[in-house]
């Protein structure tokens, strides 16, 4: 064996590598998407699974909903963009979290109002005060808030996302 590497360091090296599933060296991991494709996940990004996804909702089309131009919010266009935008059910945060899915849900934190911010890296939208966690569905994922919050039907058409804001999508 190579000089500072022993045994020790080779039995346990190979034990993290099956016990983690890291793909062999040179071949990038990969993670599953709402379309059944594989995708590209960058080395230390983990995804979370597909079926968490809220997508492939249709576009409303009551009078409550409101339109997002990407002429106008163009960071929507790239997976991982964000905005917080004001709507009469009140400020949302608009997230792209995959290739074609949206989410709109309430920037409120439920445990003060604190505004809430989108994670791409996560994947999960977070509270800068004390740390609460929500996933893409509203969820309480951790921290000290009592529950989740509204999520709302969100689609994209054209080169405009769409929200209803008259009532939180069902889950």
């Amino acid at each position: 064996m190579a000089r500072g590497f022993s045994r020790r360091t080779f039995v346990c090296g190979g034990c993290a590598l099956l016990t983690t599933g890291c793909p062999p060296a040179g071949e990038p991991s990969k993670a599953g998407d709402p379309t059944g494709d594989t995708a590209t996940t960058p080395p230390g990004d983990t995804a979370p699974p597909a079926e968490v996804y809220p997508c492939g909702q249709q576009v409303p089309t009551g009078p409550s909903r409101i339109e997002l131009p990407l002429a106008s919010y163009p960071d929507l266009a790239d997976v991982g963009g964000w905005y917080a935008v004001p709507s009469s059910a009140g400020e949302l945060v608009v997230a792209h979290v995959v290739e074609g899915c949206y989410v709109a849900i309430e920037r409120a934190c439920a445990h003060e109002g604190v505004p809430i911010d989108y994670s791409p890296s996560r994947g999960q939208f977070t509270c800068p005060r004390h740390g609460a966690v929500y996933g893409l569905q509203g969820e309480k994922v951790s921290g000290p808030q009592a529950g989740g919050l509204p999520v709302y039907t969100v689609a994209r058409e054209q080169d405009s996302i769409w929200i209803d804001v008259d009532a939180p999508a069902p889950l």
